[in-house]
């Protein structure tokens, strides 16, 4: 509840200007190379360069899968205006910090072939197996994925027959 609240609050749609930049709140994204649309939380406008800041409602503990997010969102900003991203950020809701982030090459090559394995899971259907690790325990999707419950297949297979038997 603590994340769709926040991303409630910064996704209110529309641009409004700070100083000399210009910022838009649930900017829709897309990048026809890399098969992505999505809305980026937040775009400030520096000197009509995009800078892109992903907003979390935990806290900074180094999550790479953030840098990633915010990453795309810059390579499609990219693709989008023909302007070059080089930076942007994320926001912790919960610590009220924001990290800087730097797309150098590594982190875009990355991006592409994470792009490419999501687009390869959505045509043949089949989804990978969840990791069910740590990072489990803070994801807000964690209710809805199951992660521990679909990892043990083998176990859910045999309490199920166990369960529904028939006398």
């Amino acid at each position: 509840m603590r994340g769709r609240f926040m991303h409630e609050r910064v996704h209110d749609e529309g641009a409004s200007t700070g100083g000399a930049e210009i910022v838009e709140r649930g900017l829709p994204i897309c990048s026809r190379r890399l098969g992505l649309t999505g809305k980026a939380d937040l775009v400030e406008f520096r000197e009509g360069v995009p800078f892109p800041i992903e907003y979390k409602s935990g806290s900074d503990v180094g999550a790479v899968h953030a840098d990633l997010q915010v990453c795309a969102q810059a390579m499609c900003l990219e693709e989008m205006t023909g302007v070059p991203v080089s930076r942007g950020a994320v926001f912790y809701y919960a610590n009220r910090r924001r990290r800087e982030v730097e797309f150098g090459d590594a982190l875009k090559a990355t991006v592409v072939s994470a792009a490419a394995a999501i687009r390869s899971y959505d045509w043949n259907g089949a989804l990978p197996s969840p990791l069910a690790d740590g990072r489990c325990r803070a994801c807000s999707l964690s209710d809805a994925c199951l992660p521990f419950v679909v990892k043990h297949t083998q176990a859910l297979g045999r309490l199920a027959a166990e369960l529904y038997t028939v006398d």
